[in-house]
């Protein structure tokens, strides 16, 4: 009588063997209990015709069939127990150890280094070529992300639009101060519109005089972006008539030291005093990345020249939120239709002139997107060809050990042992 018992041949997977009924079974071992050995299973003998032999095994370590006529080194025995073995599907075959993956993938671990150092000088190229490609790829990818693909901070990006008019010839132009009204008053499809343009401030006081880039904005800038500020609070329509700044993040900790108590305190701006309300955060670098200072639009056209106030003087930008993101082409038809009754009614400022919507994004990022796209696929490129170098080069030495890998196979080094 014969029962049958699993040798198990991995953690996952078993082959059944049968043992004698008046033998004592015995549970095979598993990798990784006391007293297993890193080495492998050490003794094994050739099975006979009639398939029975028996075996010594060392503990912790499976075993499996292999070809008959593979020669097997002695080894040193280990382990006390001895079980005699019937294999039913392949008698006259060799018992041969395996290990879990982790084990080989941990004695790979520990031969690499000595791998690297029979070789250092390709070692060192491959390293280097790696290093470099991966470097520039890494790069060029921060820079693409974040001048490209990182969202705007703005509450809903996807729903803020630049609007340009456009010349009969197709050069873009700005909006003068005298349209906002028409534009705020004629678009439905706009939520809130704002109007902001550039300048020039001299900073005076405490400290030595700077020359600051501003932006002069109308009441509804910052709350159509929901621009974040740090401290205090964005400008807003009870500004138009004080002398109330935002000042830049760089600015507060560069000419004030980060003091927290800078609200309420006054600077000089062109000679005139402003009282400053707020502190934008760090995140904010719009309309330009070395704006310093936002203050109110109404104000600033009390000492502004006098065509600012013209319908002609078209040198400020203009940004809307619309109602409803995917509605653009609509938006865009109804800019049209505003545009064509401005021309009716402004003949000799509005003839001719049109209307352009862009998303926000795109018309931040249109003048870098093409360029920065094309030194992107560059090194995306360089990074493959390296990688199709190293793996030519892996290739290339495996097929010269490929004699001294197969001398070490027939003398009967295992296949972790081989490599």
């Amino acid at each position: 009588m014969s029962l049958t018992y699993p040798i198990v041949r991995s953690p996952r997977r078993a082959a059944t063997t049968t043992r004698s009924s008046d033998e004592r079974p015995m549970r095979m071992p598993r990798h990784g209990r006391r007293g297993s050995h890193r080495g492998g299973c050490w003794a094994f003998r050739r099975a006979t015709s009639s398939g029975k032999r028996k075996l010594r095994t060392g503990r912790g370590y499976d075993v499996r069939a292999v070809d008959p006529h593979t020669w097997l080194p002695p080894v040193r025995p280990t382990g006390r127990h001895t079980v005699p073995l019937t294999l039913e599907s392949a008698p006259g075959s060799i018992l041969w150890p395996t290990m879990s993956p982790m084990t080989e993938f941990l004695r790979s671990l520990r031969r690499a280094p000595r791998a690297l150092a029979r070789t250092p000088a390709i070692s060192i190229a491959s390293i280097a070529t790696l290093a470099i490609a991966l470097g520039a790829t890494t790069a060029i990818f921060s820079v693409f992300y974040s001048v490209v693909m990182r969202p705007l901070p703005f509450r809903d990006p996807d729903a803020l639009i630049q609007l340009n008019a456009r010349a009969e010839d197709g050069r873009l132009l700005g909006v003068s101060q005298v349209e906002l009204e028409d534009w705020a008053t004629q678009m439905s499809s706009f939520e809130s519109v704002a109007l902001y343009g550039f300048t020039q401030f001299a900073l005076t006081g405490a400290g030595d005089p700077e020359l600051l880039r501003g932006a002069v904005v109308s009441d509804e800038f910052f709350a159509l972006l929901s621009a974040p500020v740090q401290l205090g609070r964005g400008l807003t329509a009870d500004d138009d008539a004080a002398p109330n700044v935002v000042i830049s993040d760089a600015l507060w900790r560069v000419r004030f030291g980060g003091d927290p108590a800078v609200i309420g305190q006054s600077v000089r701006l062109n000679g005139q005093p402003y009282t400053i309300v707020g502190v934008a955060a760090a995140t904010l670098r719009y309309p330009a990345d070395d704006v310093a200072v936002w203050t109110g639009l109404r104000y600033a056209r009390t000492s502004a020249p006098p065509q600012w106030r013209m319908r002609g003087f078209r040198q400020f930008s203009m940004i809307a939120r619309l109602h409803d993101p995917a509605a653009i082409g609509t938006a865009q038809h109804e800019a049209d239709d505003v545009a064509r009754s401005l021309a009716r009614a402004y003949p000799r400022f509005n003839d001719k002139v049109g209307a352009v919507l862009t998303p926000l994004r795109a018309r931040l990022t249109d003048a870098v997107r093409r360029p920065l796209t094309l030194l992107l696929m560059a090194v995306t490129f360089v990074l493959f060809v390296a990688c199709a170098n190293l793996a030519n080069l892996s290739l290339a030495r495996a097929a010269a050990s490929h004699r001294d890998t197969a001398v070490r196979t027939a003398i009967g080094a295992s296949q972790g042992h081989s490599s």
